[in-house]
């Protein structure tokens, strides 16, 4: 199958779920114990955005992805910079918790 295929059936996944939304919440409200109304207005929206979103974004990803180290695999996104700094932010803290901090 190839990428604008899958998008489609995403695409044609979300208008079911949205077809059928009032019957979907009810079963997730049931099953789960969550109130009817954020079960519909929340969650089932953000399903229903999360599917379109991907549905479009199904032939435009093309997998390439930069090497970070041995036990590291980035893919190329602006996300890139945030996650080497969360990374460095994290070793710092376990320097400090360590007490190998200057001061």
């Amino acid at each position: 199958m190839d990428a604008s295929e899958r998008g489609r059936l995403l695409a044609k996944l979300a208008d079911l779920v949205e077809r059928d939304s009032v019957y979907l919440a009810t079963i997730e409200s049931l099953n789960s114990g969550k109130p009817f109304l954020p079960t519909l207005f929340v969650d089932l929206q953000a399903t229903i955005k999360t599917l379109r979103y991907f549905a479009g974004y199904a032939d435009k990803i093309h997998g390439t992805s930069i090497p970070m180290g041995r036990s590291f695999l980035g893919v190329k996104t602006a996300a890139f910079m945030e996650i080497r700094l969360m990374k460095i932010d994290l070793e710092t803290k376990m320097r400090f918790f360590r007490g190998e901090h200057g001061g």
